[in-house]
């Protein structure tokens, strides 16, 4: 039995993570953990620790299926994020084009997967007279991805280029 303040305390966490399937996955780990225990009713403390062991696990897939160049955005962004420095969408870029060299449509295309893979979430907001994009990593992403220090070497993180990167790369530099 789960009784309505463990259901809360799943529903709560849920919504943080803004995903339904983890609110599944906290239920049934902390049934789990509540049989473990040989008790009968979850509890709050079953609730917590099905939290730290769902979203290690959810978290970890999602970095481990991105690309070099999406996991270098990711770790730009939670490392301006825990600094507490500003996450437009301009600043982002300018942060991880330091490190790795791409165009604002690569950059947007990446963060654009990693919103549909539910790692960061993006809201528009007025800035002055326009608006930009602003970007807010999600709970415990910062965690499952590797800090980029802030002052960085300006190496760049490259993978092997693939056919399209290659034309792409080209197309954006101007060079044959």
């Amino acid at each position: 039995m789960v009784p309505p303040a463990a259901l809360d305390l799943v529903v709560r966490r849920a919504v943080a993570c803004g995903d339904s399937r983890v609110g599944l996955g906290l239920l049934k780990e902390a049934v789990l953990h509540t049989e473990r225990a040989g008790r009968t009713a979850a509890e709050a403390g079953d609730v917590e620790a099905a939290v730290a062991v769902a979203r290690h696990a959810h978290l970890a897939a999602g970095v481990r299926a991105l690309t070099p160049p999406e996991t270098a955005v990711l770790s730009v962004l939670a490392g301006m994020a825990r600094r507490g420095e500003e996450t437009t969408s301009g600043r982002v870029y300018e942060a991880v084009s330091a490190i790795e060299p791409m165009s604002y449509m690569m950059f947007f295309e990446r963060l654009e997967r990693l919103d549909a893979l539910h790692l960061v979430a993006t809201r528009q907001r007025r800035k002055g007279q326009g608006r930009t994009r602003e970007i807010v990593v999600r709970e415990g992403v910062g965690d499952a991805v590797a800090p980029v220090p802030a002052a960085s070497s300006g190496t760049s993180v490259k993978c092997p280029a693939g056919v399209a990167d290659d034309e792409k790369r080209r197309y954006e530099t101007g060079h044959e």
